[in-house]
């Protein structure tokens, strides 16, 4: 079992991804982001959400009821003309 709230763990992904979160919605204090659940396999627990960060949108992502913060692009084409690299398919 992992227990986590989706704020903690939209942190980390922040976190790993050199990045701050702007805004969410629910909002980041909100209590059903701030609940703590049972991220593990089993059964969705998680609410739905969107977060952003300054060049990524973060929402929820879960195959057999293993949830985590999954994140793409914000923008297709970064300030430099740089295309964002491609995502694999998420799940299994």
């Amino acid at each position: 079992m992992e227990f986590y709230s989706w704020h903690q763990m939209i942190l980390n992904t922040a976190s790993k991804l050199g990045e701050e979160v702007e805004c969410s919605n629910p909002s980041m204090d909100d209590s059903r982001m701030t609940r703590i659940f049972d991220s593990g396999y089993g059964g969705t627990e998680g609410e739905a959400f969107v977060a952003f960060t300054e060049n990524f949108v973060l929402f929820p992502v879960q195959y057999d009821g293993s949830e985590w913060v999954g994140w793409a692009p914000r923008n297709p084409v970064d300030g430099n003309g740089n295309q964002a690299e491609p995502k694999h398919h998420l799940g299994g």
